[in-house]
């Protein structure tokens, strides 16, 4: 029992010495995400949301920034995760990558004014498919979006949304309209 609180302890410590730790490298892309764990508390379980930012570095690798636990995604939330990531050091960020969601668009927006902001692809391919007036549809639409995005320069991209939306404009009039 000794050795086991004496783990936790040291297990605890190092989390929190990584969570703590100087952001002093260069993100030019930083991606933010939330995912949600059921925990017990108060003898119940909940939904509590798990704050996550992941930067690009100069080179290319990924590294954790910070990750936070909250009870949501509410504004309030964000904006403390946002201001410890400042508070670290993260700066000099060209953009940020997430869904849509609108509690971090907010706290970024207060936090972050200046970076320029970026709707992650797979949320996006995940809203298009709720265009889709058939379930028998839903992959293949996702599919036609995807396409546009892996696009290997600005014209192509135009041409596959061009024949994104002449293949869809019957069988898909609201996936056109938003697309």
């Amino acid at each position: 029992s000794t050795q086991v609180s004496r783990c936790a302890t040291l297990l605890d410590e190092g989390l929190q010495k990584f969570r703590d730790r100087p952001l002093t490298g260069k993100y030019a892309y930083v991606y933010f995400d939330a995912e949600y764990e059921k925990i017990r508390h108060d003898n119940s379980v909940i939904d509590m949301a798990t704050l996550v930012a992941i930067g690009i570095t100069e080179d290319g690798k990924r590294e954790i920034l910070g990750i936070s636990s909250k009870i949501s995604e509410a504004e309030v939330h964000w904006r403390d995760f946002f201001e410890e990531l400042q508070r670290r050091g993260l700066s000099g960020v060209l953009l940020f990558i997430s869904d849509a969601h609108a509690g971090m668009r907010a706290a970024r927006r207060a936090v972050f004014p200046s970076v320029k902001w970026q709707r992650c692809q797979f949320h996006m391919a995940q809203n298009a498919q709720s265009y889709a007036p058939k379930e028998s549809m839903k992959k293949d639409v996702g599919e036609s979006l995807r396409r546009i995005f892996q696009s290997c320069d600005y014209a192509a991209a135009q041409e596959e949304k061009r024949k994104c939306i002449e293949k869809y404009k019957v069988s898909a009039p609201e996936f056109v309209k938003w697309i």
